[in-house]
């Protein structure tokens, strides 16, 4: 019976990190390790998976089993009792690592004693662990420090012989410590003749702030494991969803569906929850040292997004880490293999938001207990272009009979550094598309990855200037809609604190579960101001100009504090306003007021402006404090 910590999708299908060799009536046991192990990163083939079934369905099992132990792993753990030396296909596989030990003349075998049985051709002189009074759980904690003390971090990167990191040798102080705790606490605790599997009474060691999912996670994958209880494959749900409890749970279903009823979908689909519960609990600390918290969901669920390729159900770090989890255990099952896993990928995402290092010890901990390498998760971050964001500031309302700025400027903003250009215009159309283009010129290019937000007065607010050719490619210009995703905003706002306080207020009132208000045609200011005042939580508005109305619709909307605005200067219809309304529909509540304007300019819609005056600013990027100024001569 095999169970190997390991992935065999993400790796060479010739090394396994280790391999377990054991009799049949020890596998609760065994069970409760391999589950321990996942929930540190440590993918395990077990011989129950489908996909083990798969690799071995039509192999010659003797062959096979001397292959697998003697040059399949790094190092083979042997359960051994009174059950396992009457066990013949158990002692075969012991044979075939033993002469593997023997060949490298290295520490390849690993004796675990589950009783005090002896077992032929093991040397006396080979050291073995006594883990029969053992917690899984510690146990699979010397496991880990094994592989690393063996610089076992990764099996197509074996470090063999090389000393452990500083930080390695402190863990192994740590889990050294922890094992020594356990050990006299189950010791003290345990009953005897039970094993340690879901729902008996051993006892195990709880760490103090052990992370543990949040309630959302119980509610939502709580019925699918309830229906597990009732079906007799589990005693009862954990009283705690951390790693512990979650490690029994996943034991306890894998045990069932060796010895249990029959595996139907609901089982298998059990199981694939209870294993990405499992991976995502073991990715929670990373989270944590990275202060994911101070990330906000709809962030979280734009990284989702980019690094999965879907949007996600979740409404918190932790439901989204389990979806993550979810989707890297569908990714082994299909053709083709990725260098990264869809939970890593989520978790690289956040750490490049937070500008974190692939080498911070956490984060370096866990991508190689999983099973990957940190060059592949380097190379992931380095081929993120480096991101800048452009304020270009049309300049402020000019005096009245002007429209065309005799003077822009831009503050670019980039992971670095934050600098100030401006550029001299002649006050026209074509003046200033001249200047933006010597401004990008010199700025845009600088970076890879450039977001361009356009601050300008009412009256430049509807001209199409987002999509003006602006940026030189090959010596042609492009629109800037093209590569910049260019947004507006009204000028006025950078300079008037109360017209900014305004905003702020309106913004962070907004209702992002709620559909977008199309503000009516109506006369008079008056009756406008109120209308907009009775709708402050609407996310965003839609409107139009009418050419009956004596008011600038959107000068009071912009003065009322609306940040968010679909604009139709030649006025709205039926059609434009259900696409508009419709874009939201498939985007999380939580990133719509990130990402619905690159999903609006998408839409076949002509002749529409998209303001989007967020004041929390674009991205990671904050927006600049009010600095008054007069006009623009």
């Amino acid at each position: 019976m095999t169970t190997e910590a390991t992935d065999p999708a993400q790796v060479n299908p010739n090394r396994y990190p280790v391999g377990f060799s054991f009799a049949e009536p020890d596998r609760p046991y065994v069970a409760r390790v391999a589950a321990e192990l996942r929930t540190r990163g440590i993918f395990r083939f077990y011989d129950g998976d489908l996909e083990s079934v798969v690799e071995l369905w039509g192999k010659h099992t003797t062959e096979t089993l001397v292959e697998y132990y003697r040059d399949r792993f790094s190092l083979v753990v042997v359960f051994i009792s009174k059950h396992y030396v009457g066990d013949d296909e158990a002692r075969l596989q012991c044979r075939a690592a033993l002469e593997r030990a023997k060949k490298d003349r290295t520490d390849y075998l690993l004796p675990a004693r589950l009783d005090e049985t002896p077992i032929d051709g093991l040397l006396s002189s080979v050291k073995s662990v006594m883990v029969g009074e053992q917690d899984p759980s510690t146990f699979a904690n010397l496991v880990v420090m094994k592989l690393r003390h063996l610089g076992i971090h990764n099996p197509q990167e074996s470090r063999r012989g090389q000393p452990p990191a500083s930080a390695d040798l402190e863990l192994d102080r740590v889990v050294a410590d922890e094992y020594t705790a356990s050990a006299a606490a189950t010791h003290r605790a345990r009953l005897p003749g039970r094993h340690p599997v879901m729902g008996t009474t051993s006892a195990r060691l709880v760490q103090p702030g052990s992370p543990e999912f949040v309630p959302e996670v119980r509610s939502r994958y709580g019925d699918l494991l309830g229906g597990m209880v009732a079906r007799g494959a589990l005693s009862s749900l954990p009283v705690c969803w951390d790693r512990a409890g979650l490690a029994d749970l996943l034991g306890a279903l894998e045990y069932h569906r060796l010895h249990g009823a029959v595996v139907d979908a609901q089982m298998l689909q059990a199981l694939d929850v209870a294993a990405a519960l499992c991976d995502a609990i073991g990715a929670k600390p990373v989270l944590t040292a990275l202060e994911a918290d101070r990330v906000t969901l709809g962030r979280l669920q734009q990284i989702y997004r980019g690094e999965v390729g879907m949007w996600p159900d979740g409404g918190s770090s932790d439901a989204l880490l389990v979806e993550a989890a979810a989707a890297a255990i569908a990714e082994r099952r299909r053709p083709g293999t990725v260098s990264l896993n869809a939970l890593a990928r989520f978790v690289l995402g956040i750490a490049y938001d937070r500008r974190a290092s692939v080498d911070s010890a956490v984060l370096s901990e866990w991508l190689q207990s999983i099973g990957h390498q940190l060059a592949d998760a380097q190379d992931h971050i380095d081929k993120r272009a480096k991101q800048a964001w452009l304020l270009v500031d049309l300049g402020d309302e000019p005096p009245r009979g002007s429209l065309w700025p005799r003077r822009i400027s831009v503050i670019a903003h980039t992971e670095d550094d934050t600098f100030r250009d401006e550029e001299v215009c002649t006050p026209s159309k074509q003046g200033l598309q001249d200047a933006l283009r010597r401004l990008f010129g010199r700025v845009a290019l600088l970076h890879g990855n450039v977001l361009v937000d356009l601050s300008a007065p009412r009256g430049l607010l509807d001209r199409g200037i987002e999509h003006w050719p602006l940026v030189e490619l090959d010596g042609e210009y492009e629109a800037l809609s093209a590569r910049c995703r260019p947004r507006l905003r009204w000028s006025k706002r950078l300079r008037d604190q109360r017209l900014r306080v305004l905003l702020e207020q309106r913004a962070r009132g907004a209702d992002w579960t709620a559909d977008p208000a199309v503000v009516p045609a109506m006369a008079g200011r008056q009756n406008l101001e109120q209308w907009l005042r009775g709708c402050m939580r609407q996310p965003y508005l839609v409107a139009g100009r009418d050419g009956k109305a004596s008011v600038d619709t959107l000068r009071i909307m912009l003065r009322e504090g609306c940040a968010f605005v679909v604009w139709f200067p030649n006025g709205t219809d039926a059609t434009a306003v259900e696409k508009t309304t419709a874009a939201a529909t498939d985007v999380p509540a939580p990133a719509r007021r990130a990402v619905l304007p690159d999903r609006l300019q998408d839409l076949d819609i002509k002749h529409f402006t998209i303001i989007w005056d967020d004041p929390g600013g674009r991205e990671k990027f904050a927006l600049p404090r009010v600095v008054p100024q007069g006009p623009v001569a």
